[in-house]
């Protein structure tokens, strides 16, 4: 467990929100006192929960990754950033930034979740594209680890190996999946690039 302290406001669902792909995504999940989201760390599978309370940000993990998570957690939750750095120049983007004062930018680390659902995303409605990620979650991830019932993203290499017609019925058509598979088989060099 780690406990953070947190200068100014913080919104879960605000900052941790765009990691979640719809509601049915079987790697995250608002409630149960938080967020819980299932990852691979380079540690190894992870599971975390975060919650807030009053100015004090709260993270348990579980599994091999568990130490890794509750290391990047700052970054998560978009502690490595200084908001009080930020000038609004225009009145619209000034009042977006008081009403929203309590969204942060944090920051993932896992390349291949951001990406892997925004080649979903593309060429389709969002339902359509989140229901397709859920599917490929259900049938190709494994259980993550901890209390919560959350699937664990498919390993790269997983979903490389997949042929694009055993992801026809779950709503990926063959040109999204063979972009799928190819970013896959790149993952090293999109990670090395992010980082």
């Amino acid at each position: 467990m780690r406990r953070l302290r947190v200068p100014g406001p913080i919104h879960l669902g605000l900052t941790l929100g765009p990691i979640r792909r719809g509601g049915a995504d079987p790697a995250t999940s608002f409630g149960h006192g938080g967020f819980w989201r299932a990852t691979r760390t380079p540690d190894g599978p992870g599971t975390e929960r975060i919650e807030v309370d009053g100015g004090e940000v709260t993270i348990e993990a579980w599994g091999p990754g568990a130490d890794w998570l509750l290391q990047a957690a700052p970054a998560l939750v978009g502690l490595d950033d200084d908001p009080t750095a930020f000038r609004a120049a225009h009145p619209v983007i000034h009042d977006l930034h008081r009403r929203m004062a309590g969204m942060r930018l944090g920051r993932t680390g896992a390349v291949m979740e951001a990406l892997v659902p925004s080649i979903l995303e593309q060429k389709v409605t969002g339902k359509e594209a989140w229901l397709a990620y859920a599917a490929i979650l259900r049938r190709y991830g494994e259980p993550a680890p901890g209390p919560a019932k959350l699937r664990l993203p498919p390993a790269p290499d997983v979903l490389a190996g997949i042929p694009s017609y055993e992801l026809h019925p779950l709503g990926v058509e063959r040109r999204r999946a063979e972009t799928l598979r190819r970013a896959c088989r790149a993952v090293g060099r999109m990670e090395e690039a992010a980082s």
